[in-house]
Protein backbone atom coordinates (compact mmCIF):
# COMPACT_ATOMS: atom_id res chain seq x y z
CA UNK A 1 0.00 0.00 0.00
CA UNK A 2 2.00 2.95 -1.32
CA UNK A 3 -0.16 5.58 0.36
CA UNK A 4 0.22 3.93 3.77
CA UNK A 5 3.96 3.58 3.19
CA UNK A 6 4.28 7.28 2.37
CA UNK A 7 2.30 8.36 5.43
CA UNK A 8 4.29 6.02 7.69
CA UNK A 9 7.65 7.22 6.38
CA UNK A 10 6.62 10.84 6.85
CA UNK A 11 5.63 10.20 10.47
CA UNK A 12 8.76 8.11 11.08
CA UNK A 13 11.04 10.81 9.67
CA UNK A 14 9.47 13.65 11.68
CA UNK A 15 9.21 11.63 14.89
CA UNK A 16 12.92 10.79 14.83
CA UNK A 17 14.23 14.11 13.56
CA UNK A 18 15.02 12.72 10.12
CA UNK A 19 16.60 9.44 11.19
CA UNK A 20 14.72 7.24 8.74
CA UNK A 21 16.52 4.77 6.42
CA UNK A 22 17.26 6.49 3.11
CA UNK A 23 16.81 3.21 1.27
CA UNK A 24 13.18 2.91 2.31
CA UNK A 25 12.36 6.48 1.30
CA UNK A 26 14.21 6.12 -2.04
CA UNK A 27 12.33 2.89 -2.70
CA UNK A 28 8.98 4.67 -2.46
CA UNK A 29 10.14 7.82 -4.29
CA UNK A 30 11.26 5.69 -7.24
CA UNK A 31 7.65 4.57 -7.82
CA UNK A 32 6.62 8.06 -9.05
CA UNK A 33 3.10 8.08 -7.65
CA UNK A 34 0.38 10.25 -9.20
CA UNK A 35 -1.35 10.58 -5.83
CA UNK A 36 -0.68 14.11 -4.54
CA UNK A 37 -1.13 13.18 -0.89
CA UNK A 38 1.35 10.29 -1.05
CA UNK A 39 3.87 12.37 -3.02
CA UNK A 40 3.63 15.12 -0.42
CA UNK A 41 4.16 12.74 2.50
CA UNK A 42 7.22 11.26 0.79
CA UNK A 43 8.54 14.77 0.08
CA UNK A 44 8.26 15.62 3.78
CA UNK A 45 9.97 12.37 4.77
CA UNK A 46 12.88 12.99 2.41
CA UNK A 47 13.15 16.70 3.21
CA UNK A 48 13.38 16.11 6.96
CA UNK A 49 15.86 13.26 6.38
CA UNK A 50 18.11 15.48 4.24
CA UNK A 51 17.95 18.24 6.84
CA UNK A 52 19.11 15.77 9.50
CA UNK A 53 21.99 14.72 7.22
CA UNK A 54 23.23 18.31 7.05
CA UNK A 55 21.93 19.08 3.55
CA UNK A 56 19.52 22.00 4.06
CA UNK A 57 19.73 23.04 0.39
CA UNK A 58 18.68 19.56 -0.72
CA UNK A 59 15.97 19.51 1.93
CA UNK A 60 14.63 22.88 0.76
CA UNK A 61 14.54 21.69 -2.85
CA UNK A 62 12.62 18.52 -1.93
CA UNK A 63 10.17 20.45 0.27
CA UNK A 64 9.61 23.05 -2.47
CA UNK A 65 8.65 20.18 -4.76
CA UNK A 66 6.21 18.95 -2.12
CA UNK A 67 4.79 22.48 -1.77
CA UNK A 68 4.34 22.63 -5.55
CA UNK A 69 2.40 19.35 -5.48
CA UNK A 70 0.20 20.71 -2.69
CA UNK A 71 -0.51 23.93 -4.60
CA UNK A 72 -1.16 22.10 -7.86
CA UNK A 73 -3.65 19.72 -6.26
CA UNK A 74 -5.27 22.42 -4.12
CA UNK A 75 -4.72 20.40 -0.95
CA UNK A 76 -5.55 22.00 2.38
CA UNK A 77 -5.51 19.49 5.21
CA UNK A 78 -3.54 18.26 8.22
CA UNK A 79 -1.49 15.90 6.06
CA UNK A 80 0.10 18.74 4.07
CA UNK A 81 0.22 21.37 6.84
CA UNK A 82 3.82 20.45 7.89
CA UNK A 83 5.29 21.22 4.45
CA UNK A 84 5.75 24.99 4.81
CA UNK A 85 7.06 24.97 8.42
CA UNK A 86 9.65 22.35 7.46
CA UNK A 87 10.54 24.32 4.33
CA UNK A 88 11.09 27.33 6.60
CA UNK A 89 13.34 25.17 8.81
CA UNK A 90 15.42 24.10 5.80
CA UNK A 91 15.77 27.64 4.41
CA UNK A 92 16.60 29.11 7.81
CA UNK A 93 19.24 26.41 8.43
CA UNK A 94 20.67 27.11 4.98
CA UNK A 95 20.84 30.82 5.82
CA UNK A 96 22.59 30.12 9.10
CA UNK A 97 25.25 28.18 7.23
CA UNK A 98 26.12 31.08 4.91
CA UNK A 99 29.48 32.75 5.14
CA UNK A 100 29.42 35.90 7.29
CA UNK A 101 30.60 37.74 4.18
CA UNK A 102 27.64 36.51 2.07
CA UNK A 103 25.18 38.97 3.59
CA UNK A 104 23.01 39.24 0.48
CA UNK A 105 22.55 35.47 0.20
CA UNK A 106 21.91 35.12 3.91
CA UNK A 107 19.27 37.87 3.88
CA UNK A 108 17.57 36.42 0.79
CA UNK A 109 17.33 32.98 2.38
CA UNK A 110 16.04 34.44 5.66
CA UNK A 111 13.31 36.28 3.74
CA UNK A 112 12.36 33.07 1.94
CA UNK A 113 12.22 31.30 5.31
CA UNK A 114 9.98 34.05 6.68
CA UNK A 115 7.67 33.73 3.67
CA UNK A 116 7.43 29.95 4.09
CA UNK A 117 6.80 30.32 7.82
CA UNK A 118 4.02 32.85 7.15
CA UNK A 119 2.36 30.43 4.72
CA UNK A 120 2.77 27.60 7.20
CA UNK A 121 1.29 29.73 9.97
CA UNK A 122 -1.88 30.44 7.98
CA UNK A 123 -2.61 26.72 7.62
CA UNK A 124 -1.40 25.90 11.13
CA UNK A 125 -4.11 28.14 12.57
CA UNK A 126 -6.59 25.53 11.33
CA UNK A 127 -4.39 22.46 11.98
CA UNK A 128 -2.89 23.60 15.26
CA UNK A 129 -0.61 20.61 15.77
CA UNK A 130 1.83 22.52 13.53
CA UNK A 131 1.43 25.90 15.23
CA UNK A 132 4.42 25.81 17.65
CA UNK A 133 6.75 24.87 14.78
CA UNK A 134 5.44 27.57 12.42
CA UNK A 135 5.64 30.26 15.11
CA UNK A 136 9.18 29.19 16.07
CA UNK A 137 10.46 29.34 12.50
CA UNK A 138 8.83 32.70 11.90
CA UNK A 139 10.45 34.01 15.09
CA UNK A 140 13.89 32.76 14.03
CA UNK A 141 13.53 34.27 10.55
CA UNK A 142 12.44 37.62 11.98
CA UNK A 143 15.41 37.57 14.36
CA UNK A 144 17.78 37.00 11.44
CA UNK A 145 16.21 40.00 9.72
CA UNK A 146 16.86 42.21 12.78
CA UNK A 147 13.22 42.39 13.90
CA UNK A 148 13.97 41.56 17.52
CA UNK A 149 10.71 42.72 19.10
CA UNK A 150 8.57 40.74 16.67
CA UNK A 151 10.80 37.71 17.07
CA UNK A 152 10.49 37.81 20.86
CA UNK A 153 6.68 37.98 20.73
CA UNK A 154 6.50 35.08 18.27
CA UNK A 155 8.83 32.75 20.18
CA UNK A 156 6.98 33.48 23.42
CA UNK A 157 3.72 32.62 21.66
CA UNK A 158 5.24 29.38 20.33
CA UNK A 159 6.13 28.38 23.88
CA UNK A 160 2.67 29.32 25.16
CA UNK A 161 0.92 27.27 22.46
CA UNK A 162 3.19 24.28 23.03
CA UNK A 163 2.44 24.46 26.76
CA UNK A 164 -1.30 24.61 26.13
CA UNK A 165 -1.10 21.63 23.76
CA UNK A 166 1.10 19.59 26.07
CA UNK A 167 3.58 19.36 23.19
CA UNK A 168 6.68 18.83 25.32
CA UNK A 169 9.10 18.23 22.45
CA UNK A 170 7.94 21.34 20.56
CA UNK A 171 8.25 23.30 23.81
CA UNK A 172 11.83 22.09 24.21
CA UNK A 173 12.74 23.10 20.65
CA UNK A 174 11.20 26.55 21.10
CA UNK A 175 12.91 27.01 24.47
CA UNK A 176 16.27 26.17 22.91
CA UNK A 177 15.52 28.59 20.06
CA UNK A 178 14.67 31.37 22.53
CA UNK A 179 17.93 30.67 24.38
CA UNK A 180 19.91 31.06 21.15
CA UNK A 181 18.09 34.23 20.21
CA UNK A 182 18.46 35.64 23.71
CA UNK A 183 22.18 34.91 23.85
CA UNK A 184 22.68 36.86 20.62
CA UNK A 185 20.48 39.77 21.67
CA UNK A 186 21.47 39.92 25.34
CA UNK A 187 18.06 39.04 26.78
CA UNK A 188 17.96 38.58 30.55
CA UNK A 189 16.25 35.18 30.20
CA UNK A 190 18.88 33.71 27.87
CA UNK A 191 21.01 31.96 30.48
CA UNK A 192 17.97 30.61 32.32
CA UNK A 193 16.42 29.34 29.05
CA UNK A 194 19.66 27.61 28.05
CA UNK A 195 19.90 25.88 31.41
CA UNK A 196 16.26 24.77 31.34
CA UNK A 197 16.61 23.45 27.79
CA UNK A 198 19.74 21.51 28.75
CA UNK A 199 18.01 19.91 31.74
CA UNK A 200 14.94 19.02 29.69
CA UNK A 201 17.06 17.51 26.92
CA UNK A 202 18.91 15.36 29.46
CA UNK A 203 15.58 14.14 30.85
CA UNK A 204 14.05 13.05 27.54
CA UNK A 205 17.30 12.05 25.84
CA UNK A 206 18.61 13.55 22.60
CA UNK A 207 17.85 10.42 20.55
CA UNK A 208 14.11 9.66 20.06
CA UNK A 209 15.01 6.00 19.47
CA UNK A 210 16.22 5.85 23.08
CA UNK A 211 12.68 6.58 24.30
CA UNK A 212 11.52 3.09 23.21
CA UNK A 213 11.43 0.45 25.92
CA UNK A 214 13.89 -2.43 25.25
CA UNK A 215 11.14 -5.04 24.80
CA UNK A 216 8.96 -2.88 22.55
CA UNK A 217 8.77 -3.94 18.87
CA UNK A 218 10.42 -1.27 16.72
CA UNK A 219 9.91 0.02 13.20
CA UNK A 220 12.62 -2.35 11.94
CA UNK A 221 9.74 -4.83 11.72
CA UNK A 222 8.44 -2.79 8.79
CA UNK A 223 11.54 -3.65 6.78
CA UNK A 224 11.19 -7.36 7.57
CA UNK A 225 7.51 -7.29 6.62
CA UNK A 226 8.35 -5.68 3.27
CA UNK A 227 10.88 -8.45 2.59
CA UNK A 228 8.28 -11.05 3.47
CA UNK A 229 5.77 -9.52 1.05
CA UNK A 230 8.32 -9.44 -1.78
CA UNK A 231 9.20 -13.10 -1.21
CA UNK A 232 5.52 -14.04 -1.10
CA UNK A 233 4.85 -12.28 -4.41
CA UNK A 234 7.76 -14.12 -6.02
CA UNK A 235 6.51 -17.49 -4.77
CA UNK A 236 2.93 -16.73 -5.84
CA UNK A 237 4.07 -15.68 -9.30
Amino acid sequence: DQAAAGISLSIWSRATGGHVPARLVDQELSKHTDDAHTATELGIAEGVRLLAEGDPAGAAERLRMAASVVAGAGLRQEYVAPVQPWLASALRTQAEGCSPFARRERTALARQARHAAHRGLRLARHYRNNLPHALRELALAEMMLAREGTARRLIDKSLAVATKQGASHEYLLSLAARARMGAAAGWDSAEEDAGAAQVATAEVGPDPAAWIEPDTPTLSLVDRFTGLLESARTIAA
